[in-house]
């Protein structure tokens, strides 16, 4: 029988199987360092992109901020404008009751009284005067109770007074009330 010799060739084969085998892994390490490569390329792209959304997202928040506060701005000037708006129609309204007040007054005083002060607030009025007797004053008091424009007379105080050119005078402090649903039915 003959000899042949099969170590040259399974050498052979060995070093191809190794060569091979060399090969496979490269070019999985190539390919896997291309997946992770890619991979990180995908990931930084999207890092920027969400950045940028977030840039825009802050631009966004600072106009809203902006206008929201031009918003509150113009709410008080509105607020401003409507409270003077207000104290304008209340003064459109109540000026003819001035007037009233005033000639209602005058209907009032019975001969001997003498005004010296009138304060008047939202709808109390403090009548300061001088008068010759505490008869005139019960007819003021009558005069009010009976008036259409001034209610609830009550005497405060009435001092004794020195006597003047017509007599002993006694000065007085009366509190009222005006009526403030008139002025309604004389606009109409």
């Amino acid at each position: 029988m003959a000899r042949i010799n099969l170590l040259p060739w399974r050498e052979a084969l060995r070093k191809k199987k190794q060569n091979d085998f060399f090969v496979g892994i490269g070019g999985s390490a190539i390919f896997a360092i291309a997946v992770v490569l890619s991979y990180l390329y995908y990931l930084n792209g999207e890092i920027e992109t969400q950045q940028n959304m977030r840039a825009k997202v802050e631009q966004k928040t600072k106009e809203l901020r902006l206008v929201t506060k031009k918003i509150r701005d113009i709410k008080k000037k509105k607020t401003i404008i409507d409270d003077k708006m207000m104290a304008i129609q209340k003064l459109q309204n109540s000026r003819q009751v001035v007037v009233h007040f005033m000639d209602e007054v005058g209907k009032v005083i019975p001969d001997g009284v003498h005004l010296t002060e009138i304060k008047q607030g939202d709808a109390q009025v403090s009548v300061k005067g001088k008068t010759q007797s505490n008869a005139r004053i019960s007819e003021l008091m009558r005069n009010i109770d009976n008036s259409d424009w001034l209610v609830a007379p009550e005497i405060s105080v009435i001092e004794m007074g020195k006597k003047g050119a017509s007599g002993k005078l006694s000065d007085f402090t009366l509190t009222l009330k005006q009526r403030k649903n008139e002025t309604k039915e004389e606009d109409q």
